[in-house]
């Protein structure tokens, strides 16, 4: 991140902080040593090591320090992070880097002025300049031995002053007061210009010169001259049926811009007297969400922002006034209500949609207002907050729908700050990763989404219902703001993310007036034809979500015929915001449309849902494909709809997480670690769900859980169809062109399949519920320890049903069957396994694929072993194949 004007580049510099206190200023001398590929491990031993050796000897100095990032994945407590260094003499020094019990994803520095020469070390005495360091570990200690993976990146040793002179301290907490530091000042070329915040005067010349040459060109991006838009009558804008018309009316002024039509300007000038007589939206500080005004704040923000910019210097100064009092008035407004809050819910839709905003307001008035300066201080402060806890990874809790719905004041603001001041902040959260995001959460049919969190239709202010309850579950196709991929493509160029608008382009073609508004001043053009994703070997159809821990599975992209899977086990908002929480005593944690999901999967098969979600509602654990303990599920508050969470601390929800991930083209694999998600009352020593997906058509999932007293499982499976019963523990459930095989395969006291009726009214109001398709309950005898043993085959609607077949081939091992292809699947560590998880896929008598992560598998094939990382065989032309560049395995 550049620094921002007047402030210090505070979050690149933020895991530094917390370790050291650092200020954010910290400089680097001399790199000595840098490890630029990312080194891996794993380990089943109570010590995860890795080594680094310098190309040369390096002589120690108290300037040096180890840097780097290290990631952990392991359900094994952890009491530290350390590194070992050992001179040319034998001289052996140790240095902390963190404890445990949870660092999962961690930044270090680490000042080699604090080496400790290690007692048993054949050289004794403190480390000097005639110290030549010849190697270095970074190693992570466990409780004791099991199956862990450490990947490190950015590894260097560097001269680094800052570090160096640092003491190991708390981290500090910036205060409140913070918000308001700093100064915030436009490029010179910026100042005085309009528009710049989206477009400038030479595109929109540009624009007008094609508009003349080929109007038919920008008929979906402009409103019909006789259509509803420009003939709605005009009504007070700070009333609610029309407190978004502000972006309406910007739309209205760069459509006259772009086009000269008089009709739209005289549109617009209809509209003078309500914008004469606003009265900005006062946001209630005792309940800031109430009424959505803080929300139709950040609406009139934006539209406001925009009209002047394209107005500026375009219409009488008369006129222009009128828009201005009203922009500068409710910009006032605003910042006079944020600025007053107590606390903040940094994370929530609610404060940065209406934060960005006033940004937005900022750098359109900074040059000709000076108290606009102390909005953008306000704003970008703000914003270096909420940024990072927003989406860390690219994954948005809140689930696509409010993705969609926040994402572009986000976007916008980044946008707009770096025309107008050059701080780019688009390679950073919660921007980095939109394309995989996107990619992988719409469906092999891109009408469709996994739809985790509150997604879909839901009750509208207490008394009506949105678009999509008169609809079965899971008809009504999702769409986002096409303005959101293209304009961040056109920011930051992406050949994923440029796959996906190619793919979604035919669903990109019914703009709203947002989206229309943004390609207009931006001078975007969308391609006319859409085509299917294609297939990269840089970009394989999977992949995990470390910081919601979310991994997503697709056998292949571009066929609308595929299976994918999701599979969720993280904190409701992710790891990284844990760390952030404690340096901001007035944050408010605003988790509502999170969902109690953790263990949760979906499935998607030939063009419709075998394992599907349940929408926008009330929030219940049991409304999701995951475990509920003596009818308890995952929250404080049950039905409750949005501060479920209360009551339950951040950092035991940090340690739900997967484990043991295994993602390749013939596999998908993971451990949810879950007993830290429900209530501590119950006191589970383990509960672990452990889930492996083969070749896009043998699943098994199996739960361990073992607690101090006895207490009863319920499982539940959800899906869009009635899943029928076909024999002892046996059920089958087809959807579209797909057929989910279902064999239960451990001890289990009682099942039922109804339908799932859900709870909708988010709303003080009477009782709405809503069927959402059916699910099955699987139900346990009260117990300290119970395992769900359950295998499933995926097939197409016109398999032989009768085919499909389970059995246990001991513990922890499943054969199944189905049609003529045959698969057994180990899980956990056993006799067989040293390891998480193995399966031998065969067709017919042949086995055509193996796999194994971990360190060794006795199967059919002969004993296989792997000394790197999890490993996948394909046979072809009688020999074995290793897929990628996996080396040290063999057969014996």
């Amino acid at each position: 991140m550049k620094p921002r004007p007047g402030c210090r580049a505070f979050f690149p510099w933020i895991a530094l902080w917390i370790v050291f206190g650092l200020p954010a200023s910290a400089a680097q001398g001399e790199v000595y040593f840098r490890q630029s590929s990312p080194a891996q491990q794993a380990s089943s031993d109570t010590f995860n090591t890795v080594k680094f050796s310098p190309p040369s000897p390096i002589a120690w100095k108290a300037a040096l320090a180890a840097k780097g990032r290290i990631r952990i994945e392991s359900e094994l407590p952890l009491v530290y992070v350390a590194m070992n260094f050992t001179a040319v003499s034998g001289k052996r020094g140790f240095a902390k880097v963190a404890d445990g019990p949870v660092v999962k994803d961690l930044s270090f520095a680490v000042p080699l002025k604090d080496l400790v020469t290690d007692g048993k070390s054949p050289v004794a005495g403190a480390w000097t300049a005639e110290d030549l360091i010849k190697e270095f570990t970074v190693y992570a200690k466990f409780k004791q031995a099991g199956p862990s993976r450490v990947d490190l990146e950015g590894v260097e040793l560097v001269e680094d002053e800052k570090v160096a002179s640092a003491k190991a301290k708390p981290a500090q907490t910036p205060t409140r007061a913070a918000l308001f530091e700093g100064r915030f000042e436009l490029n010179p070329a910026a100042r005085g210009v309009h528009p710049r915040l989206f477009t400038d005067a030479k595109t929109l010349g540009t624009l007008a010169g094609r508009f003349q040459k080929d109007p038919r060109a920008f008929e979906r991006l402009l409103p019909p001259i006789e259509g509803k838009i420009l003939s709605t009558a005009p009504i007070p804008l700070q009333e609610k049926e029309n407190a978004w018309f502000a972006t309406k009316l910007a739309w209205m002024a760069v459509c006259w811009r772009v086009t000269g039509e008089a009709a739209y300007l005289e549109a617009l000038r209809k509209w003078r007297p309500m914008i004469e007589g606003f009265q900005p939206i006062v946001i209630d500080l005792k309940s800031p969400t109430s009424g959505n005004r803080d929300l139709t704040t950040g609406g009139m923000l934006l539209g406001f922002s925009i009209l002047y910019d394209a107005l500026h210097g375009k219409v009488p100064e008369e006129e222009l006034a009128v828009v201005r009092r009203a922009l500068v008035s409710q910009g006032r407004q605003a910042y006079e209500s944020l600025s007053s809050y107590g606390s903040y819910a940094y994370e929530q839709n609610h404060l940065i949609i209406p934060v960005c905003a006033l940004g937005l307001a900022a750098m359109v008035l900074a040059d000709e207002l000076p108290e606009a300066a102390a909005w953008g201080v306000f704003a970008r402060n703000m914003n270096a907050r909420s940024f990072p806890a927003l989406s860390h990874d690219g994954w948005f809790f809140e689930g696509i729908n409010y993705w969609s719905f926040t994402m572009v004041y986000p976007l916008s603001y980044a946008v707009a700050l770096k025309r107008t001041t050059g701080v780019d902040l688009l390679g950073e959260p919660p921007f980095r990763g939109i394309p995989e995001y996107l990619v992988h959460t719409f469906l092999p049919d891109p009408d469709f989404v996994f739809d985790f969190a509150d997604w879909g239709p839901r009750v509208e202010h207490g008394d009506g219902f949105q678009r999509g309850y008169d609809l079965p579950w899971h008809t009504l196709p999702t769409r986002i703001a096409s303005l959101l991929p293209v304009l961040l493509l056109q920011e930051r160029p992406s050949p994923l993310l440029s796959d996906f608008v190619k793919c979604q382009t035919a669903r990109l073609t019914n703009y709203s007036s947002d989206d229309s508004l943004f390609f207009l001043m931006s001078g975007i053009e969308v391609p006319k034809k859409s085509v299917p994703m294609p297939a990269r070997a840089e970009f394989p159809p999977w992949h995990h979500f470390e910081d919601v821990d979310v991994l997503h599975w697709r056998s292949a992209f571009g066929d609308g015929n595929a299976t994918a899977l999701a599979f969720k086990s993280g904190p409701p908002a992710g790891h990284h915001i844990a760390t952030l929480y404690p340096l901001y005593p007035e944050w408010r944690p605003g988790l509502g449309h999170a969902h109690p999901d953790a263990g949760s999967f979906l499935l998607w098969s030939r063009g419709g849902f075998l394992a599907g979600d349940t929408g926008y509602g009330t929030k219940r654990t049991e409304w999701h494909n995951t475990l509920v303990i003596d009818g308890q599920g995952q929250i404080a508050r049950e039905n409750s709809p949005f501060s479920q969470w209360a009551g339950m601390p951040y950092d035991r929800l940090n340690r739900i997480r997967l484990t043991n991930t295994w993602l390749a083209s013939a596999v998908a694999a993971g451990t949810a670690v879950l007993e830290d998600a429900y209530p501590e009352s119950l006191e589970l020593d383990s509960l672990r769900r452990h889930l492996i997906l083969v070749d896009g058509r043998f699943l098994v999932v199996l739960d361990e859980v073992s607690a101090a007293k006895a207490h009863t499982f319920a499982s539940f499976l959800h899906g869009d169809r009635e899943p029928r019963e076909s024999g002892r523990g046996r059920w089958i459930s087809e959807h579209a062109g797909s057929r989910l095989c279902l064999q239960v395969l451990s001890d289990f006291k009682a099942s039922k399949v109804e339908p799932t009726v859900v709870e909708t009214q988010i709303y003080p109001g009477p009782p709405r519920p809503q069927q959402r398709g059916y699910h099955l309950e699987l139900g346990a005898s009260a117990s300290r320890g119970t395992v769900f043993l359950t295998a499933l085959a995926i097939q197409a609607a016109g398999e032989e049903e009768k085919s499909f077949s389970a059995q246990k081939a001991g513990e922890g091992v499943v054969e199944i069957r189905s049609g003529a292809a045959s698969c057994r699947i180990w899980i956990g560590p056993q006799a067989d396994l040293d390891g998480a998880f193995a399966f031998v896929l065969r067709e017919g008598k042949n086995v055509v694929a193996a796999g194994l992560s971990g360190k060794r598998l006795k199967s059919e094939i002969g004993t296989l072993s792997a000394k790197s990382g999890p490993l996948v065989l394909r046979r072809a032309a009688g020999a074995w194949k290793a897929e990628g560049a996996s080396e040290g395995w063999k057969i014996e």
